[in-house]
């Protein structure tokens, strides 16, 4: 059954006493506190009572009006809640420059409650830190630091699910291949998140799945790029030589006292 302010305050209110009083009985009497009578103590009070077991208390810090106060209580209130769960609770009004940073060195979703406008490059970066490409799940965060180089490459390193968030029109080939290195069976679980024009190309990604392929052999990120940009690399005495423009791939058996030892091409 709804409560109302009779139920909080039977005898009226008058003072800050009145208003401590009920909120120690039930924290929703701070719904039923008067402007003028609902101070930082009175909120403090409010605060202090919050349950951490069940029910919605939390829902009560959307009624304080203090941006100082609420930041003062972050730390004590995440030993019992999520920081995304505090800053979902808070008035939008009194979530400042401070709670914004706050948050994001918690959990880089938290971006998410700062307005777009105060989403700046650095804001997003850390959150990125934190969270990796997670924090694009919601849409009001700002995704043109997508195209800001070496940003995709640090959500993939921070965990394998970041690239369900990368836009597929700026998902590179390298990207892939990245992908592919940290975590091998991505794809086969996630074939819909390889693009198809990665997937069909000649590129580092279907270079790399035709050299396993062919020698049965794993190969690093950074050989795969060398040996796509011209570089011989070698494994196991043989060594590899990709030509770009003919989209070949050669293969060489090092022999002991054979100058120009035996070579095998072949056509990605």
């Amino acid at each position: 059954m709804m409560k109302d302010f009779e139920d909080f305050f039977p005898n009226g209110v008058k003072t800050e006493e009145d208003c401590i009083a009920a909120i120690k009985n039930s924290v929703f009497a701070l719904e039923f506190v008067p402007d003028e009578l609902k101070t930082e103590r009175v909120c403090q009070e409010a605060i202090n009572n919050i349950s951490a077991i069940g029910g919605d208390e939390i829902e009560i810090l959307y009624l304080i009006p203090y941006p100082d106060l609420i930041y003062k209580n972050l730390d004590m209130l995440s030993n019992s809640f999520d920081p995304e769960e505090i800053l979902l609770r808070l008035n939008p009004d009194v979530i400042d420059d401070r709670i914004i940073d706050w948050g994001i060195e918690k959990d880089g979703r938290c971006i998410r409650f700062a307005p777009k406008e105060r989403q700046t490059e650095e804001r997003l970066e850390r959150a990125i830190d934190n969270s990796g490409l997670h924090i694009f799940g919601y849409t009001n965060v700002k995704k043109d630091i997508l195209a800001k180089p070496g940003i995709i490459e640090k959500g993939i390193i921070h965990d394998s699910m970041s690239f369900r968030y990368i836009q597929k029109k700026l998902i590179s080939p390298e990207n892939c291949l990245l992908q592919d290195k940290l975590y091998p069976y991505f794809f086969d679980n996630r074939p819909d998140l390889l693009p198809e024009r990665v997937k069909q190309g000649v590129n580092v990604y279907t270079l790399s799945k035709t050299l396993e392929e062919l020698t049965k052999k794993a190969y690093s990120f950074e050989e795969i790029i060398n040996l796509y940009n011209g570089k011989r690399i070698t494994k196991d005495r043989e060594i590899f030589i990709f030509n770009p423009k003919t989209q070949q791939i050669t293969q060489m058996v090092m022999q002991p006292q054979i100058d120009n030892p035996p070579k095998k091409k072949f056509k990605m």
